[in-house]
């Protein structure tokens, strides 16, 4: 085989390979920026972090923060603090007094279904 024709070959597979993961990528995370101002229902989470999100999480934990849909079509953040097995279901908590966010004790056990992403890492730049 051709040299030439060799390396025009492993730059396409390459280029394609690299074109593929990024696709992945875009579609499995999504990456936000939080307003440098305000405040957070979760303490571990500060105003200006930046957040990486797995929109199709393996498996949510005890601990995990997760991203939840509310019903009025907006979306929540929030700490599992219990996993209901069954039908799974979430125990979602807050722990910042000072700034009060929705939870489990207002809204009762959260279905698989709300789930919108868990958080993978908070990055305070």
């Amino acid at each position: 085989m051709n040299p030439r024709r060799l390396q025009r070959s492993l730059r396409f597979l390459t280029l394609s390979c690299a074109a593929l993961g990024g696709l992945y990528l875009w579609n499995r995370y999504e990456v936000i920026v939080l307003p440098g101002e305000g405040c957070l229902p979760l303490q571990s989470i500060r105003p200006g972090n930046t957040l990486w999100i797995d929109l199709v999480p393996a498996r949510i934990g005890v601990g995990d923060v997760v991203f939840f849909d509310l019903p009025e079509g907006t979306i929540a953040l929030a700490q599992v603090g219990r996993i209901e097995e069954g039908p799974l279901r979430y125990w979602l908590e807050t722990d910042n007094p000072g700034c009060p966010g929705y939870q489990s004790e207002e809204l009762g056990w959260i279905d698989e279904e709300s789930i919108h992403g868990r958080l993978m890492m908070s990055i305070d730049l």
